[in-house]
């Protein structure tokens, strides 16, 4: 599910524009349950925030969609 976000759009969005949509939208935002050193919105991020391609955004975008967007358990 979280990878056909992916495809939306024209072009598509990475983690990176996706990440900060997510961010932008304090409900959203408020769902990433990591710790801030891997958030990349936070200064104690421990990589390299400025890369977009940084794995940060990824996780960001992915947690935040997975709290959203829980997917049942199979019994």
């Amino acid at each position: 599910m979280g990878e056909l976000m992916h495809l939306a759009g024209k072009n598509g969005y990475s983690d990176y524009e996706l990440a900060v949509a997510a961010h932008g939208i304090e409900e959203y935002a408020s769902e990433f349950k990591g710790s801030d050193e891997n958030n990349p919105f936070k200064p104690q991020y421990q990589g390299d925030a400025k890369n977009k391609d940084s794995g940060g955004y990824s996780s960001f975008f992915h947690g935040v969609m997975r709290n959203i967007c829980e997917v049942p358990k199979e019994d």
